[in-house]
């Protein structure tokens, strides 16, 4: 038996439907990029200072999809906690269709947590075995960066500040509206200029968040290199070698 739980009601306006807009609004020169991996380095505060990394990785093979997020707390050798979500799915005229959900949980001196969703065709069915109705435009929590990327690309018009987005989120206990506001806009510098920039959604102490200027092509590759414990010499060699 499937459930039929009555979702919240999305927030009334033009953009609350934007995520499971038809097809026709998106531009038909629109191309989704091939596969890339992203890796970070995270600074944070939480009860005192906090180190990790992340990465966000990207793949696509035709119209079938995969993200994968990955978070570690603590020194890359030894974390403190993981985690890593993914979402596999396919790609359609209305963004990303998510099919399946995993996430992945460790954390010192605890057991592995792990959890899955189905996304049926006509219902989602979460970690408990409970099966509920797949709402139209249904993403999952690691699809739905990639899906918003998506939405304000063809639709460059939902960035304007004040307007609110909403789609349904398939969430390891429910299905859920979730909805992410349009912040103001900060000027940033980048190699080809200042461009506006969105604050992101949240709140902060102080000076709020930290909007530094874009990095030109290579312009940190030096520090990486050394970063990997390559010498002055080796990057040298590299740079003569057109390597990088």
């Amino acid at each position: 038996a499937v459930d039929t739980p009555t979702l919240p009601e999305a927030p009334v306006g033009p953009l609350a439907l934007a995520a499971s807009a038809p097809a026709a609004s998106a531009p038909t020169d629109f191309e989704w990029p091939p596969s890339t991996r992203l890796d970070y380095r995270l600074v944070g505060h939480f009860r005192g200072p906090v180190t990790g990394q992340a990465r966000v990785e990207w793949l696509r093979s035709g119209t079938r999809y995969q993200v994968n997020l990955e978070l570690t707390i603590g020194p890359s050798f030894s974390p403190l906690a993981s985690r890593r979500i993914s979402s596999d799915g396919e790609v359609t005229a209305q963004g990303l269709r998510p099919r399946r959900y995993d996430e992945e949980t460790r954390a010192l001196l605890r057991d592995t947590r792990r959890l899955s969703i189905a996304l049926d065709e006509d219902t989602v069915r979460l970690p408990s075995g409970r099966e509920l109705p797949r709402p139209p435009g249904v993403q999952d929590s690691a699809s739905q960066f990639v899906q918003l990327t998506w939405l304000f690309t063809t639709q460059p018009q939902l960035l304007q500040p004040g307007q609110v987005i909403a789609f349904p989120l398939a969430l390891p206990r429910q299905v859920d509206i979730w909805t992410y506001d349009v912040l103001a806009t900060e000027r940033v510098d980048t190699p080809a200029g200042p461009v506006p920039a969105l604050l992101p959604p949240g709140s902060w102490c102080g000076d709020g968040p930290r909007m530094d200027a874009v990095p030109a092509l290579g312009q940190h590759t030096d520090a990486i290199l050394a970063g990997l414990g390559y010498g002055l010499e080796k990057i040298a060699a590299l740079r003569a070698g057109r390597v990088v």
